[in-house]
C-alpha cells in the first residue's frame, strides 16, 4: 500500500539492493525499528533487472530479543 491507503501493483523485477544502495549486505546500515514507530526518511534506488530470477518472496520478524 502507498501512503495513501491504495494497492501497490508488482512491478517489473529489479537487483536486490540494500540500504545505502550495496549488495553486500555487510556494508549495509542496519536499522532498528521498535513497534509503532515508523522510518519515513530511508530512501534508496534499485536497478531493474533483465529478467526475474525469484518467484515469491517472504520476510518473517519475531518480537523479542
Amino acid at each position: 500500500m502507498d501512503p495513501g491507503g491504495v494497492a501497490i501493483q508488482p512491478g517489473s523485477a529489479f537487483d536486490t539492493v540494500f540500504y545505502p544502495g550495496v549488495k553486500n549486505p555487510a556494508q549495509a546500515v542496519v536499522f532498528t525499528v521498535m513497534p509503532g514507530q515508523a522510518l519515513d526518511s530511508v530512501i534508496f534506488n534499485v536497478q531493474p533487472r533483465a529478467a526475474s530470477s525469484l518467484y515469491s518472496i517472504e520476510t518473517y520478524s519475531f518480537p523479542g530479543p
